[in-house]
C-alpha cells in the first residue's frame, strides 16, 4: 500500500512540476526579457502580413537522432506548391544530405540548439512567424518556447509524434506529453486516438492520419541477400556506471554472445544490426564496443535505411517496431530487464505494461531462449508473417497510403476552424 501511494504521489509531483515549468518563467532575467520583446514584436508584426506560411521542425536538441517526419510533410508540402520553411540542424544528417545537393531552398540552419538557451532558434526564425499559420513538429521544444508559441493566437501548434505510444503510455505522467502543451495531436489509428482522449484530447484536436515517414516505406520483395535483423530498444534514463548494472546491459550482452544464436546466424547466412538508442548516447555518453561477427553496430542517423533492409526487428519498447508492423514484418518483442529494480518508474511501468499485453498481442517473450526460438521460427518461415498476427498490426493504423495527402488535409482542417 505504502508502495502504490508512494507512486501516485511522485507520478503527481511530476505533473505538476511540469505544470509549473510550462507555465511559469525560470530563466534569467536577460533570457526572459529578450523572449518577452521578441515575442510582442512578432506579435505587431503579425498584423502587417498574410499567413501563407508553415513552419516545420523535428528534432533540434540531438544531432544523433534521425528524425524525418516533419521533413517528410515538409518535401511534401513544397511539392503542391504551398509556402513552408524547415529548421534543421547544421550537424544533422537531413543538413548533410542538403548541402550533398546543394538544396537549400526554404531551408534555416542552425549551428547548435540548447534546451536551455533556444535563443538561436527564434532569431533564426524571427522574421518567419508573423506570416506563419501552422507551426508543425515532431519533437518541440523547451516549455518556455511552446509557452510563447502559444501565445501567438494566429497560428496552429500542431505535434505529429515521431512514433506511437501505445507501448510507451507512460509518456503522460512524465511531463513529455499533454494537451496543455500540444492542443493539436497525431493518431495513426482508432486504438491510438482513444489513447488521447482518454487523456484529455477532443476528437476534432486528433489529427488522424499516419507518420509522414510512413510514406517512404517501400515493401520491396525480399531476396537471399536481404535477409537480416534488426535490434534496437528504446532509451533508458541512466549513467554509465548504473548502465553497466542493468539488467539491461546484461541481457543485451548476454544475447549478443550466445553461441546458438550466433552459430544459427550463420548457418542461415543473416545478417545482425544493432543500433543503440540516441538518447542513451546523447544524454548518458553510453556507446557499446564488441567485435561479433554478423553483427554491425549501425548509425542512428541512418536508421531508416536499415528499417527498410531487414526481415525482422527485435525490440523492447521502441516505436520503430510500428514502422516494421507498417511493412508487415515480424517484430519480437523482448522485455529484457522487466523488473529490474535500477529501472526508472516510468519504465518499470511501461514493461509491466508490456507482460499484461502478452495475451493480446503476439511475440511477446522475456526470456532469452524463448527470443532465439522465435527467431528460428520466424527464419524458416522466411520472414513472412502469419495472416492473425498481420490482422493485429493492421488494428494500428489509419491508412497506408498516402499518409501525407491525408495529414496535411487534416491540419488544413485544424487550421480552418
Amino acid at each position: 500500500m505504502k508502495k502504490k501511494f508512494f507512486y501516485i504521489f511522485s507520478a503527481f509531483i511530476v505533473v505538476i512540476g511540469t505544470l509549473l515549468v510550462f507555465t511559469n518563467n525560470t530563466l534569467a532575467s536577460d533570457d526572459l526579457d529578450y523572449y518577452n520583446k521578441t515575442f510582442s514584436q512578432i506579435k505587431k508584426d503579425a498584423n502587417k502580413y498574410e499567413k501563407d506560411s508553415f513552419l516545420l521542425f523535428d528534432c533540434l536538441y540531438d544531432k544523433d537522432a534521425e528524425s524525418i517526419d516533419a521533413y517528410s510533410l515538409f518535401s511534401y508540402i513544397r511539392e503542391k506548391g504551398y509556402n513552408a520553411y524547415y529548421v534543421t540542424l547544421k550537424d544533422s544528417d537531413i543538413y548533410n544530405k542538403l548541402k550533398e545537393n546543394n538544396n537549400f531552398e526554404n531551408i534555416i540552419v542552425i549551428s547548435e540548439y540548447s534546451k536551455v538557451d533556444g535563443k538561436k532558434f527564434i532569431k533564426e526564425i524571427i522574421k518567419i512567424l508573423p506570416k506563419t499559420k501552422a507551426i508543425i513538429t515532431s519533437f518541440g521544444t523547451e516549455s518556455i518556447i511552446d509557452k510563447y508559441f502559444h501565445e501567438l493566437d494566429y497560428l496552429k501548434y500542431i505535434f505529429i509524434q515521431h512514433g506511437q505510444i501505445f507501448f510507451k503510455e507512460s509518456v503522460f505522467n512524465s511531463g513529455y506529453l499533454f494537451k496543455e502543451k500540444f492542443p493539436y495531436i497525431l493518431a495513426s489509428s482508432e486504438i491510438e486516438s482513444s489513447i488521447f482522449k482518454k487523456h484529455g484530447w477532443n476528437d476534432e484536436n486528433i489529427l488522424k492520419a499516419g507518420l509522414p515517414r510512413w510514406d517512404l516505406l517501400k515493401q520491396n520483395k525480399l531476396t537471399d541477400e536481404e535477409k537480416s535483423i534488426f535490434i534496437m530498444f528504446t532509451w533508458r534514463l541512466t549513467n554509465p556506471y548504473r548502465f553497466t548494472q542493468s539488467l539491461y546491459f546484461k541481457r543485451l550482452y548476454s544475447l549478443l554472445k550466445n553461441k546458438e544464436f550466433h552459430d544459427f546466424l550463420q548457418k542461415n547466412n543473416i545478417k545482425v544490426y544493432l543500433a543503440l538508442h540516441h538518447a542513451l548516447k546523447t544524454n548518458s555518453n553510453i556507446n557499446l564496443n564488441i567485435d561479433i561477427d554478423n553483427i554491425e553496430i549501425v548509425d542512428t542517423q541512418k536508421i531508416s535505411h536499415y528499417i527498410k533492409k531487414s526481415s525482422l526487428l527485435i525490440t523492447d519498447l521502441s516505436s520503430i517496431c510500428f514502422d516494421f508492423m507498417f511493412q508487415n514484418k515480424p517484430v519480437i518483442f523482448y522485455g529484457l530487464d522487466r523488473g529490474d529494480k535500477l529501472l526508472e518508474r516510468n519504465q518499470f511501468i511501461d514493461l509491466e505494461m508490456l507482460k499484461k499485453r502478452e495475451h493480446i498481442f503476439p511475440n511477446i517473450v522475456f526470456d532469452e531462449n524463448m527470443l532465439i526460438e522465435k527467431v528460428k521460427y520466424y527464419v524458416n518461415r522466411n520472414f513472412i508473417l502469419e495472416n492473425e498476427t498481420a490482422n493485429v498490426y493492421s488494428n494500428f493504423f489509419y491508412i497506408k497510403e498516402n499518409i501525407r495527402e491525408k495529414l496535411f488535409d487534416e491540419i488544413n482542417r485544424i487550421i480552418s476552424n
